[in-house]
């Protein structure tokens, strides 16, 4: 009995070890996602516990990471590219949600009640400016 004790105590060990190596070959593959993305990503919020199953094999890790990172940078590049004060926001609300549409959405409403203000004062403007000629 003692030998079977062992043998799946060294087989557990192995494990652990094959595991390990695992996971710092996928903290190698994320290391180098350009930073700037890495800030959107974090490893733990993109990070797939079948990696470290043992028929997951390093080229498909490497392709899943990247495929987040090329649709992260290219959404953070369509959200930069947007003339408007409520892109820093934006960003942040991308940053926790990782919803290219709900980014933009803030940025249309954004948009969209500072032109109401901004026709809202013209409109005011308008008629004082009817109501002193008409004195």
């Amino acid at each position: 009995m003692e030998p079977m004790i062992a043998v799946n105590g060294q087989m557990e060990v192995s494990e652990k070890k094959r595991v390990l190596e695992k996971k710092e070959m996928i903290s190698k593959i994320y290391e180098s996602v350009p930073e700037d993305v890495q800030e959107y990503i974090p490893l733990e919020r993109i990070y797939n516990s079948k990696w470290e199953n043992d028929a997951e094999k390093e080229a498909d890790i490497r392709k899943e990471i990247f495929r987040v990172a090329r649709r992260v940078f290219g959404d953070v590049r369509v959200l930069k590219s947007i003339n408007s004060e409520a892109v820093p926001e934006a960003l942040e609300k991308y940053k926790r949600s990782l919803i290219l549409t709900d980014a933009v959405a803030y940025i249309s409403s954004y948009e969209q009640q500072k032109l109401k203000f901004f026709l809202c004062g013209q409109e005011k403007r308008t008629k004082m400016e009817k109501h002193r000629s008409n004195r």
